[in-house]
């Protein structure tokens, strides 16, 4: 090797330059894989040394390094002033001269199998002289690359563009002008182009340069995503790209063997799936408005935990936790979890834990819970443990629902003894409030304006609950509790009335979620405040008065009541005789001992001593006199208290009617009403009853005649017994035969005697009608006295009426419409017919019909 001035000589290219001997066969060589159909191109620079004779060299490649069976690229002869010929050429060949050098260049295809050649220089010339080479090139020579793995694997992200761990290997010689851009395709075994980027092809930039087998990386990204997967792979494939610029597909350490083009990428997927059921399981029972079970303190919660390995290794020391419940237990039978303790792909685990309802949850109205769950990856120690959570919310609906129920007592610890009740002593109330629901009620009072007595507020004091308010656990009862002072008027208007005391009353509470809960008793809570009551009963409802040598009598039966006693307690019962009535001595009973009222009048009393729910029965019997009139007698039974004026109010009554005895106290009516065919006004043998005739009663009693015309009225009346009494009957001349007249007196008063029957008859008969039509012209024009000839007619019609018993019947005709004229003068000859009747001594009594037309109506 030569520097530069050596000789006076300059390199051709850089500052050195070598030279080949030639005292004896020589080769100056490189070894280099030619793949068949491979363009090579060379050039070489060449010149004699010092010599003015030309020096003459071969460039030729073979399989020996000797050069021996080589093939001749360019033989040529240079001299010493750079100026070459080109003697032999395989291909194309050419020369020139620069810088003092003869630069030789060419190209030639190989269609030689593929295989090691060594391209060499070699001396043709003799003797002791030297060639000098400078810059020898051989371009076309294709790289050789393939990958350096076959496979490799790694997590979601675990391997980027940076550290990919497959690479490409490279040998060969890249020009300067010409780097190498090597394409590997992706493709898809099991993964997608979601799972790599870039997704279809990757390439590669080789940066100029001889290269003998360098690596190069692959610049591609594994993507991380949170989907568990099944194991992916993917395929890398070097795209072949024989030619110019481009690359052959082989072994970079072994000419003309296959290289690795291919090789696999496993994607290591380490997913797991986690989740997390509950199960409401109904211990304490219940149901809500809805017909489903109501969730209260004390019922349970079954959870499930479920992993299931959704990756492609395997899992270990899989730990489950939950916010609420702890840690579950593993339940083996139905897990596949191995003896190792390692879960396979696709295996599952579960756990299983309870948990019992607290109140706190109820009142909440839900219970969430948090668990979550760890597993490390055995096979990757390095990595980081996997974790996953799952939530569950069991909502717990809220029925929140409270009930009362209000009772009343007379409060023992005030009374002064006599088990009564007396101003300033008190009643008792409590309230019990129940929550009947699953939450608890907060804040729970009582509200109470005070009983009523009566019906009548009351005028004492109501004092205040105790306790003030509560908090009322589901399943539990609060009782409130207050008292009421009694005043005089409370017990006077309410005492020993049964449920005489009545109270309303609400209680309020807050609901958990601050909702105000109301509730009222159903209607009044009746008490009743301690005294008694009074029930009578009359052994009969109906009896006679005396007579006939004796007086009606009556049993009577008296309950006393006590109600509300605490104690025994001595009371008054009073009894009130109706007027009229007698005690019969030696009949009073209490509770079927005989016991002599004290009498005062028609007052009789006992002083009993009443034991507490216990009813006294008095019995007594009382005689109605002779004197006693008739109707409805009452008779009052009472209770009295013995050391104050109060009569209690709930008294016995009991009603007994004094009724007449038919046989001496009526007075009875008989009669009959008669065809009166010789209007004698008696009947004859031979004259027969009219039937269907009504006779009417002034108390409006109504009868009808039988067949044979008879009639009788039972009990007409209750005469006077000293003086007797008058009754009044009258025959309805409606019910009369067409043509009948009442030819007797109508009405009748007959007097009534009591105890006998008295006999009233109607006489009838049928009647000659005599009519007496006239009109206008018959009198003075305007006036109502008749005309002079007309006064004479009228005569001769008493005549007719006097022959025998007739009825007249006048009709009165006018055709100029004046009622009122026509009134006047049917008065006038009423009248005047009456008068002269009145003259007749042979007269009976004279029936007169009228009837007026005017202007043609009647």
């Amino acid at each position: 090797m030569f520097k530069n001035g050596f000789g006076g000589v300059t390199a051709a290219d850089g500052v050195q330059w070598a030279e080949l001997n030639a005292y004896s066969a020589a080769r100056l060589y490189q070894t280099v894989c030619l793949m068949e159909g491979d363009v090579v191109e060379w050039y070489l620079y060449h010149k004699a040394r010092g010599s003015s004779a030309p020096e003459e060299m071969k460039f030729n490649i073979g399989e020996s390094p000797t050069g021996v069976g080589s093939t001749t690229i360019v033989q040529g002869q240079t001299n010493n002033a750079g100026v070459g010929t080109v003697v032999d050429c395989h291909g194309e060949c050419s020369v020139t001269t620069e810088n003092g050098w003869a630069r030789y260049s060419g190209r030639f295809s190989w269609d030689q199998p593929t295989g090691l050649q060594t391209i060499g220089f070699e001396a043709v010339s003799g003797a002791n002289m030297g060639n000098f080479l400078d810059n020898i090139a051989v371009f076309g020579v294709t790289p050789i690359v393939e990958l350096d793995s076959s496979e490799a694997k790694g997590f979601e992200g675990e391997h980027t563009a940076a550290n990919f761990p497959i690479g490409v290997r490279v040998s060969g010689n890249i020009p300067e002008d010409e780097p190498l851009v090597v394409e590997v395709a992706i493709v898809p075994v099991t993964a997608d182009a979601s799972d790599v980027s870039p997704g279809e092809s990757v390439f590669i930039e080789i940066p100029p340069g001889d290269y003998a087998g360098e690596s190069f990386p692959i610049p591609l990204d594994v993507l991380t995503d949170d989907l568990p997967e099944d194991e992916e792979q993917f395929r890398l494939e070097i795209v072949d790209k024989p030619g110019k610029g481009g690359y052959r597909i082989g072994s970079v350490n072994a000419c003309g063997e296959a290289g690795l083009s291919a090789a696999t990428y496993t994607i290591l997927d380490s997913h797991l799936s986690f989740e997390k059921t509950g199960t409401f399981v109904d211990l304490v029972g219940g149901f809500g408005p809805d017909g489903t079970p109501i969730k209260n303190a004390g019922d349970r919660m079954d959870y499930v935990f479920t992993v299931v390995n959704t990756g492609s290794i395997d899992l270990a020391d899989i730990v489950v936790s939950d916010t609420v419940i702890g840690t579950p237990t593993l339940d083996p039978t139905q897990s596949d979890i191995g003896t190792d303790g390692r879960l396979p792909p696709k295996g599952k685990a579960v756990f299983l834990a309870s948990y019992t309802l607290t109140q706190e949850d109820i009142d909440r109205g839900e219970i969430t819970n948090l668990a979550t769950v760890t597993a490390i990856r055995p096979d990757y120690p390095d990595r980081p443990p996997l974790t996953a959570t799952s939530s569950h919310t069991e909502p717990l609906p809220h029925v929140s629902s409270i009930s009362i129920q209000k009772t009343g007592s007379f409060d023992p610890e005030t009374d002064d003894g006599d088990g009564l009740p007396d101003p300033g002593e008190r009643l008792r109330f409590d309230i019990a409030v129940s929550n009947d629901g699953n939450t608890t009620v907060f804040d729970v009072r009582p509200n109470d304006t005070g009983p009523s007595f009566d019906g009548m507020p009351g005028s004492g004091v109501m004092g205040a609950f105790s306790p003030e308010s509560a908090d009322i656990l589901p399943g539990t009862t609060q009782i409130f509790t207050a008292y009421y002072t009694l005043s005089s008027e409370d017990i006077l208007v309410a005492s020993g009335i049964t449920d005489g005391v009545t109270n309303e009353a609400s209680v309020t509470g807050r609901t958990p979620t601050g909702e105000t809960l109301t509730v009222e008793t159903p209607g009044p809570v009746p008490m009743t405040m301690p005294g008694f009551a009074v029930e009578k009963k009359a052994g009969v409802t109906q009896t006679h008065r005396g007579g006939g040598g004796g007086g009606g009598t009556v049993p009577y039966t008296i309950t006393l009541k006590p109600l509300g006693l605490v104690q025994t307690t001595r009371i008054r019962l009073a009894d009130i005789i109706p007027a009229g009535f007698v005690y019969i001595p030696n009949t009073a009973t209490i509770d079927g001992v005989p016991t002599e009222p004290s009498v005062q009048g028609r007052r009789h009393t006992w002083e009993i001593d009443v034991e507490p729910e216990k009813n006294v029965e008095i019995g007594m019997v009382l005689g109605a006199s002779a004197a006693t009139g008739f109707g409805v007698f009452r008779n009052i039974a009472q209770a009295e208290r013995t050391d104050i004026d109060l009569v209690y109010r709930q008294k016995g009554v009991a009603d007994v009617e004094i009724i007449p005895e038919p046989l001496f106290d009526c007075g009875d009516i008989i009669g009959k009403v008669f065809n009166d065919t010789n209007r004698n006004g008696y009947q004859d043998p031979d004259e027969d009853g009219v039937p269907g005739v009504r006779v009417v009663g002034v108390d409006g009693l109504l009868v009808t005649t039988d067949e044979h015309g008879r009639f009788n009225v039972a009990c007409a009346s209750l005469p006077n017994r000293r003086l007797g009494s008058n009754h009044v009957l009258k025959l309805d001349p409606r019910s009369l035969p067409t043509g009948y007249r009442i030819i007797s007196e109508n009405p009748r008063v007959v007097r009534l005697t009591a105890g006998k029957a008295s006999e009233v008859n109607f006489a009838v008969s049928i009647a000659r009608v005599v009519r007496l039509d006239i009109g206008a012209p018959a009198f003075s024009s305007g006036a109502a006295t008749l005309s002079p000839e007309w006064e004479e007619r009228i005569l001769a019609l008493i005549q007719t009426l006097e022959a025998e018993p007739s009825v007249l019947r006048i009709v009165y005709s006018d055709q100029t419409g004046d009622r009122t004229l026509a009134n006047q003068r049917l008065k006038y000859l009423r009248g005047l017919i009456a008068q002269h009747w009145k003259e007749r001594s042979n007269r009976y009594r004279l029936e007169i019909e009228s009837l007026i037309q005017v202007g043609g109506g009647t």
